[in-house]
């Protein structure tokens, strides 16, 4: 085989794709370099054509040689046997085979046979020996779980990870009936209260929760939760975080806190007349200033835990066994903050060599002398733990609908906790599509498929955990990223990207798996470049599509008519990288990207196409307000009017779930990201005009979910 060859065999069994179609129908074939740097991320040498060959003949033999991978994951009703697959060198054909299945549960389920008798599946020559796989039939049930496989066979012992998965992810039984729910959606951070601190906060969330409860809903949908980056809080965007294992701590209501009122250190700080007008000024603020909201709760925070490690032993119970339950992940996690907070805003990547691996044996020792500084990060997140539990506990039976971003920061605690599954040298994007001709380069490192496998997928569990945890559903950000991700090289424009494969049905296995252990419907974003079929697996999956009304169209323009959305879906307008349904009407938007340099000659001629489009298919529905017109700005009342047949527009799509954005619903303009830009708009910092608790109590917002109750009723996620 040559160089050529043996180079295009490697990277189609690693996972890189020869060739994709973008969104204009156009081939697009991987070059050669492309797959090299690809294949030198992923850890293959490839710098020489003997290099290539090896590697290759190394990586097809690895299956045959192992026995069994490192994890199997079958799906099954978990009331059925299964079959296996080992691969046995020629010493074991003349003998016996034996295997042990250790379920989760603890019980044993075990079986012998010849291995003459055995079923041949395949077979293969590896240096002069021959390698054969053989099927093993488990005739007792092997329940949902994840087990521990052992075959002993010709002296030999192999073992895997067997996951055994339902069919399909768990939806509720109401939406299994047929009934359709609706919600509300926010950021976090944006939402208003009596007391805040200049930020949204966890008993915000609970009191929204509760809100949203006594109009009628079902669910509350949120922006990601992940921890950023406290020593750097101007790196606001929650979709790219530090952490997607654990939880932003500046959400935490520090007044809420159970022993803040009896808290010395804590009373004296607020009692400080300077401390006390920057949180004035805070609180008031139109934006949130992330700096001096850190500043301020980081010193509330200390204060508490100076107290709270003065407290009897059988005060802090709830804490040790919090501590104890997170193990190395939370662990680790916290000697990253201890780091950061020692080596203040440099990355990771620029700390001395000594202290980039938290296996190395100098990180150790810092944790030992830095121990205050490594419960400190604990103790916040449990905190914020205890507070997120709490305010979904008392939400009247409305979900909590989270949201998993799709990758995370490279400079963040994730990278740095598992640099041998995160992969440092490139990042993922998107190639070139309909909204940007240059493709994107998402900044973000992504997970090496290989060696999540040879984890037993265990990284991606922990992740989904950490984020169904207190949720009734979960929206995975870039849902595709199951089936395969744009890489781009080190170096590389996203032009010169290419698809990476990833093991799509172990991971929609998983997914099923811990849905149902965390009784959490899924939700899956699917916007952008879609791979053909990729729908109609979610759907086979029971894993609902996210569909936005803008995007809702046909080839011409035209919009889709609410029955042709699909029943399992969530259908919503707008979503936090769009600009609100008041803020497209009126163009805010393309004022801003016009003053900024980043608006196209005919985007404003395609806005008022859009708008008549709109028109359209509002009077397709009988629901177009009167007086609405394609040019021109409307005032509150028309664009009231307009928020209100939208969110009809919707209600009556036969998609299970309906998400109404509190922006919309009062009518702001200014969107929360405007993308492509970094510092020439105030992103994730835009706070709502009025407070939670005013907010059941504004007309508009009455009118449009009574509106949308009729279209669709009312109820929980049971």
């Amino acid at each position: 085989m040559d160089t050529t060859a043996s180079l295009d065999r490697l990277a189609e069994l690693a996972g890189v794709q020869n060739s994709y179609w973008d969104v204009h129908g156009v081939l697009h074939q991987t070059t050669r370099d492309t797959k090299r740097n690809i294949l030198a991320a992923l850890g293959f040498q490839v710098e020489t054509a003997t290099a290539v060959a090896q590697s290759l003949a190394r990586f097809e033999a690895g299956p045959w040689r192992r026995g069994l991978e490192p994890v199997q994951v079958l799906r099954t009703g978990g009331h059925e046997g299964l079959r296996l697959h080992p691969a046995l060198p020629a010493v074991a054909r003349k003998g016996r085979l034996r295997w042990w299945i250790t379920l989760e549960q603890g019980r044993t389920l075990m079986g012998e046979a010849a291995v003459a008798d055995l079923a041949v599946t395949g077979a293969i020559d590896l240096d002069g020996e021959r390698f054969t796989r053989h099927e093993i039939e488990v005739w007792d049930p092997v329940p949902h779980g994840y087990h521990r496989l052992v075959v002993e066979a010709g002296g030999k012992r192999f073992e895997s990870v067997l996951i055994v998965a339902p069919w399909t992810s768990w939806l509720p039984p109401s939406l299994s009936r047929g009934e359709r729910r609706w919600g509300l959606s926010c950021h976090l951070y944006s939402l208003r209260s009596e007391r805040d601190w200049g930020i949204g906060d966890f008993s915000g969330l609970g009191r929204f929760l509760e809100a949203t409860s006594e109009m009628g809903g079902a669910f509350v949908g949120i922006n990601p939760l992940h921890v950023l980056f406290p020593h750097r809080p101007e790196t606001a965007s929650p979709y790219s975080p530090s952490s997607r294992l654990f939880l932003n701590s500046l959400y935490i209501d520090i007044e809420a806190v159970p022993f803040f009122a009896h808290c010395a250190n804590a009373q004296a700080l607020m009692g400080r007349a300077t401390f006390a007008d920057r949180l004035r000024r805070a609180h008031n603020a139109p934006w949130v200033d992330y700096p001096e909201v850190a500043s301020l709760k980081h010193e509330a925070l200390a204060a508490l835990f100076e107290d709270f490690r003065m407290l009897p032993a059988e005060r802090r119970r709830g804490f040790e066994a919090f501590r104890a339950a997170g193990g190395d992940a939370l662990r680790r996690f916290a000697v990253y903050q201890a780091l950061h907070h020692h080596f203040g805003e440099i990355s990771w990547r620029d700390w001395p060599l000594r202290f980039r691996r938290p296996d190395a044996p100098d990180t150790a020792r810092f944790a030992t002398r830095n121990w205050h500084q490594v419960d400190f990060a604990m103790f916040k997140q449990w905190l914020a733990e205890e507070q997120l539990a709490g305010a979904v506990a008392g939400a009247g039976g409305v979900g909590l609908y989270r949201d998993l971003a799709v990758g995370v920061d490279p400079a963040g605690a994730d990278a740095w906790m598992d640099p041998d599954v995160i992969v440092g040298d490139g990042s993922f994007g998107a190639p070139p599509d309909a909204f940007n001709a240059d493709g994107q380069d998402w900044g973000m490192p992504p997970l090496h498929p290989h060696r999540l496998t040879d984890r037993a997928y265990r990284p991606f569990v922990d992740m989904l955990r950490a984020n169904m945890r207190h949720a009734r559903a979960l929206r995975i950000d870039h849902a595709m990223g199951l089936m395969r991700l744009y890489w781009i090289p080190r170096g590389a424009k996203p032009t010169e990207g290419a698809y990476l494969r990833y093991p799509m049905d172990d991971l929609m296995g998983v997914v099923a798996l811990e849905s149902h252990r965390n009784q959490c419907l899924v939700v899956g974003e699917d916007l952008g470049t879609v791979p053909d079929q990729f729908r109609d697996r979610m759907a086979q999956e029971n894993i609902l599509s996210y569909r936005v009304l803008y995007f809702e169209r046909w080839t011409s323009g035209l919009y889709h008519r609410p029955d042709a959305y699909p029943r399992l879906a969530l259908a919503t307008a707008t979503t936090h990288d769009l600009p609100t349904v008041a803020g497209h009407w009126n163009g805010r938007d393309l004022g801003l990207r016009k003053r900024l340099g980043l608006l196209a000659e005919d985007d404003e001629e395609i806005r008022v196409r859009d708008r008549e489009l709109l028109i359209a298919a509002l009077e397709d529905a009988g629901l177009a307000p009167r007086g609405l017109a394609a040019e021109g700005e409307a005032g509150d009342s028309l664009l009231g009017d307009l928020t209100l047949a939208v969110a009809r527009f919707l209600a009556r799509t036969p998609s299970a779930l309906t998400m109404l954005n509190l922006d919309d619903l009062l009518l702001e303009e200014d969107q929360l990201n405007l993308p492509g830009t970094v510092d020439q708009y105030p992103n994730w910092r835009r706070r709502l005009g009025v407070t939670i608790e005013e907010l059941a109590a504004d007309p508009l917002v009455i009118r449009i979910l009574r509106a949308v109750a009729r279209e669709r009723g009312m109820g929980t996620l049971d």
